[in-house]
């Protein structure tokens, strides 16, 4: 995948994973599949205390872009979650709140 994150273009290499922040202008290109995982108001409504002590502080935050790597433990254990999200999107049962729990899960790392 190519990226265009504000004035920063880079391509991401295969085995890697992004998060950009939603309030920065950014574009991607890719050849395969690529997936938008979801806005900060899905982890919890906007006028909540969880919004207001952990999301905002980020998106309001300089932090345009991170990237995922998976020789780093932690963004490792990110990059596994990320494909939890992606896999559990080929069933039915219980779909939607194992998305919503590994959300939260990746946003605490």
């Amino acid at each position: 995948m190519v990226f265009d994150i504000g004035t920063v273009h880079f391509e991401l290499n295969e085995g890697n994973g992004i998060m950009i922040n939603s309030k920065i202008l950014h574009r991607l290109q890719s050849s395969s599949d690529a997936y938008l995982l979801f806005q900060p108001s899905f982890i919890a409504p906007q006028d909540s205390l969880i919004y207001k002590k952990y999301i905002n502080p980020v998106i309001s935050s300089s932090l345009e872009y991170l990237v995922f790597q998976p020789d780093i433990p932690w963004q490792k254990k990110a990059l596994e979650i990320i494909k939890t999200i992606i896999a559990v999107q080929e069933t039915e049962f219980n779909r939607e709140i194992i998305v919503s729990m590994s959300v939260q899960q990746l946003w605490i790392l």
